[in-house]
């Protein structure tokens, strides 16, 4: 009778333990995410370590597992309703920045064709002027586009959202903040 009881004790602090702990990982857990948050002036440098950008006063950026996000707004302070944020700032721009890999042999042109043949494209590409290389730009039905080679095998790959925002031009002038980190010969050092 004294072990039902005490195992009943056990088994109630247990769950007490378990709970404690399940609140703990839902609130710590956050404030991890949120820590990844750069605000700023400040550099942000991608995974792979290959290339970093300016982030300006006013901008927040994060890492993510296959890129990176820049805005001009805090996206902690956005608030949503059935997934949809409710108080975005006039003129809100988010960039969208991966590392596009060329297949071997594949030429910056052809891999920017299969990524072109994969939306609906709203004007013709033009050249554009990042500073220290030439890319291109174009728009699609729902962003801006802006990519341009960093090494003979990767490029830089960018949607710019909403591609109508009146940030787009900041957005475009972060892109000239480019700074490539490799020493590699197939790599263009622009540091």
């Amino acid at each position: 009778m004294k072990h039902s009881r005490l195992l009943k004790i056990l088994t109630g602090s247990g769950l007490a333990i378990l709970a404690i702990l399940a609140i703990f990982v839902m609130v710590i857990r956050p404030s991890a995410q949120e820590s990844n948050i750069i605000k700023g002036p400040d550099r942000i440098v991608d995974t792979s370590k290959l290339f970093s950008l300016q982030i300006p006063r006013g901008w927040y950026g994060q890492l993510g597992d296959h890129g990176i996000n820049i805005q001009n707004y805090d996206p902690q302070k956005i608030v949503f309703e059935h997934g949809k944020p409710l108080n975005l700032p006039k003129d809100n721009v988010k960039m969208e920045i991966y590392l596009l890999e060329l297949s071997n042999g594949q030429t910056f042109e052809q891999r920017i064709f299969v990524e072109k043949s994969r939306v609906t494209i709203q004007n013709e590409e033009e050249i554009y002027d990042f500073g220290i290389v030439q890319g291109i730009t174009y728009s699609t039905e729902f962003s801006r586009v802006a990519a341009f080679l960093i090494c003979d095998d990767k490029g830089i790959f960018v949607n710019i959202l909403p591609k109508d925002s009146g940030a787009i031009e900041d957005a475009l002038d972060i892109l000239k903040t480019i700074n490539i980190n490799s020493t590699g010969s197939n790599c263009y050092n622009h540091n």
